[in-house]
């Protein structure tokens, strides 16, 4: 098989910035229309509004695209074209207007094309609704591509091909299945110069063709180190990104730390805030596992945490587990737990801007000292990435736990923006950052995982 280049794209930012200005394919010329569409060629390419909001892409020929208090495009007009879209005030997708006027509606897992059902999604495909109902059925890889659909007699219907960030290739099959790259809705829409090919993810739309958002990340401020508009990460191999705010890592556990311990902007209120505890991003339902063994001292339900458990651990060591589902806390009030009991499924009660477990651990004489938000501040001071939770939990057999220095992180302002931890032992490298290691170390390093999928 002769290989063919589609695509030699060169990105334009603007100034100190990342917002894409300007994408530019010097592939040969033969085979362009393959992939990317480079249909301007002077000028820049794109316009954002104030929110950071993409509002032309004149390579697809869009000349306007207006959005809702949330952020989603409610309108895109492209030469005499125009999509319109309808949502709940909370982002949920009604209807879809297509440039034929062919209105698509959508009612839960019921998919209807002006008043007639067409699909019922359910969670291995769909039904056909369009004649006698008929099953059909996704074949996904690992990362939840839909690659074959199969309908109930076993016969292939549509088998999908994938380049990294999501663009399709070798597509074939006579069902019209759109849930295609990461199970998302491909809006396979003709406008301005071509199809619009935009995937819906929930709380953006994607640009397979170039791996990038158009709009910012609702949640970015928990990740202050990556682009708002980046896809996964850059890394569409090993992340996916279930409804277009936070990533998963597939090789994880499909959790991702977004949430150090120390000063942060609060992702709700924008406000500096301390955090006590680190973050892991889950799928809603995953299984929240004790990291060791102990009772449970405390089931409880508070404004900021939502749902969430307590364990002694004894010695004097608690943790903590937060954001628990509703009808998701799988343990009672003085019940022994093991290693590795499941105490619950992740969820995103609380003050919370989506699916995760928040998890705190720390030392105190008694549960309400653990719970007090003063105490929290001065007894956590007792952890080391060292692998053994042995060594955790009986500090006194470990001489590198015996000495900690504490002291504020500033900037250059002078504004305390964390605070630094050091052992002041012999052994310097048993130390590193403060509960975020901890958790980290028994996470990944001892196999004692605080969720499963």
């Amino acid at each position: 098989m002769n290989s063919q280049e589609i695509d030699r794209l060169v990105y334009t930012y603007d100034t100190g910035g990342n917002r894409l200005t300007r994408v530019t394919d010097s592939a040969p010329t033969a085979f362009r229309s393959q992939g990317f569409l480079d249909g301007n060629t002077t000028g820049n390419d794109y316009s954002y509004d104030l929110n950071g909001n993409m509002t032309q892409d004149k390579n697809k020929g869009i000349t306007q695209v207006e959005y809702n208090h949330l952020n989603l495009p409610q309108k895109i007009v492209g030469g005499s074209q125009t999509i319109e879209y309808i949502y709940t005030a909370s982002g949920q997708k009604l209807q879809k207007k297509a440039p034929n006027d062919e209105i698509t509606s959508y009612s839960g897992n019921f998919i209807y094309e002006g008043t007639s059902l067409k699909q019922v999604l359910h969670g291995e495909g769909y039904i056909d609704m369009s004649g006698t109902p008929t099953y059909h059925y996704y074949l996904k890889d690992h990362l939840g591509n839909n690659r074959m659909v199969v309908n109930q007699s076993g016969t292939v219907v549509q088998q999908t091909d994938y380049y990294p960030f999501g663009m399709a290739f070798n597509k074939e099959g006579s069902s019209d299945n759109k849930y295609l790259y990461n199970g998302k809705e491909l809006q396979e829409d003709a406008i301005g110069n071509g199809m619009l090919d935009w995937l819906d993810y929930g709380a953006r739309m994607y640009d397979p063709t170039l791996g990038r958002f158009h709009t910012v990340d609702p949640v970015a401020i928990a990740m202050p180190q990556w682009s708002t508009y980046a896809y996964s990460f850059n890394n569409p191999v090993r992340f996916t990104d279930p409804d277009g705010s936070i990533p998963y890592d597939k090789c994880a556990d499909n959790t991702t730390k977004i949430g150090h311990y120390g000063m942060r902007t609060h992702p709700v209120t924008n406000t500096q805030k301390m955090h006590r505890g680190t973050d892991l991003t889950a799928r809603e339902g995953s299984s929240i596992n004790s990291f060791a063994s102990g009772t449970v001292v405390h089931v409880g339900e508070s404004k900021s945490w939502g749902n969430y458990v307590v364990v002694d651990h004894g010695k004097g060591y608690f943790s903590l587990y937060a954001h628990v589902k509703d009808g998701g806390v799988k343990v009672v009030k003085g019940q022994k737990v093991g290693d590795g009991h499941q105490i619950g499924q992740v969820g995103s009660t609380g003050i919370s801007t989506g699916s995760h477990l928040h998890m705190e651990v720390g030392k105190a004489d008694n549960l309400g000292a653990f719970l007090s938000v003063k105490n929290r501040d001065e007894t956590r001071t007792d952890a080391a990435e060292i692998g053994d939770l042995e060594k955790f939990l009986h500090p006194e057999n470990n001489s590198d736990m015996q000495a900690v220095k504490e002291s504020d992180i500033k900037d250059k302002d002078g504004n305390v923006v964390g605070t630094k931890y050091e052992n002041t032992g012999n052994n310097q490298s048993a130390w590193t950052r403060f509960v975020d290691d901890l958790i980290q170390s028994i996470t990944y390093l001892t196999g004692k995982k605080a969720i499963v999928p």
